[in-house]
C-alpha cells in the first residue's frame, strides 16, 4: 500500500487540529504540563511506502521523556516492527526457491529517534507536534534455507515527524495518540513509513 507523505501528513496535522479547537475552550490546572519524566508504550500499525512489494506491518514502541517547559518534551523512542512481507515481484531477491508474492521476503526494522514534543495546549486534552531523527536498523530475511538469517542488515540516519494528542486520565495517566512519517536516508532510504499508535504513558 503506497500512501503520499504529504497526504498523511495533511491527514495527521488537520485531525490534531480539530481536537485543538474543540479543546481550546478548556481550562484546566497546570499540574497536567508540570516539568518532569514520564515512560509509556504503544502499539503501532505501520503503513509502508517502500520503494519495493511489501505489506504493512504491525509493532510497539517504547518511550522515555521529559517534560522541559509546558509547551515542551524531549523525548527518547524505541520502535520495533514486525514482518513487512513481500507481496510482488522484487528484482534483487529473485530467485526460484522463494515466493516473494507470499512473503518469502521479510523486513523488521528497529528505530531510535531523539524528538522534540511542541505541546499546543496545557490541560487535559495536549495536541502536540513531534520532530525528531535517529538510527534505523533494517533486517532483511530470505524464507529459503539456503540463505543465512538475516540475509541482510542496513543501518542509516532517519528523520521523523507527525503529531498526536495526550489524553490525560489523570495527573499520573495519560492516554497517547499519535501518527508519524519516517524518512530514512543511505542504505535505508527505500524503507519509508508512516506509524498510527495507541499507548499509554505514566508521569511521575
Amino acid at each position: 500500500m503506497n500512501v503520499s507523505p504529504m497526504v498523511f501528513c495533511v491527514m495527521v496535522f488537520v485531525a490534531t487540529f480539530v481536537v485543538a479547537g474543540v479543546a481550546a475552550a478548556e481550562k484546566e490546572p497546570d499540574t497536567f504540563a508540570r516539568p518532569g519524566w514520564y515512560v509509556g508504550l504503544s502499539g503501532l500499525y505501520a503503513i509502508e511506502n517502500f520503494d519495493r512489494a511489501f505489506d504493512d506491518s504491525a509493532g510497539v514502541s517504547g518511550k522515555l521523556g521529559y517534560r522541559v517547559l509546558p509547551h515542551l518534551a524531549a523525548e527518547l523512542r524505541y520502535e520495533w516492527l514486525e514482518g513487512f512481507d513481500s507481496n510482488g515481484a522484487i528484482r534483487e531477491f529473485d530467485d526460484p526457491d522463494l515466493d516473494l508474492e507470499n512473503g518469502d521476503a521479510e523486513i523488521d526494522t528497529h528505530q531510535a529517534t531523539l524528538a522534540a514534543k511542541l505541546f499546543a495546549l496545557t490541560g487535559r486534552v495536549q495536541p502536540y507536534a513531534l520532530l525528531g531523527a535517529g538510527v534505523l536498523v533494517v533486517n532483511t530475511e530470505l524464507k529459503a534455507s539456503k540463505f543465512k538469517k538475516p540475509y541482510e542488515v542496513d543501518v542509516g540516519f532517519a528523520a521523523r515527524f507527525g503529531a498526536g494528542v495526550d489524553l490525560y486520565a489523570s495527573e499520573q495517566v495519560v492516554i497517547d495518540i499519535e501518527a508519524s512519517y519516517l524518512v530514512p536516508t543511505g542504505e535505508v532510504s527505500g524503507e519509508e513509513y508512516g506509524t498510527v499508535g495507541l499507548g499509554l504513558q505514566y508521569r511521575f
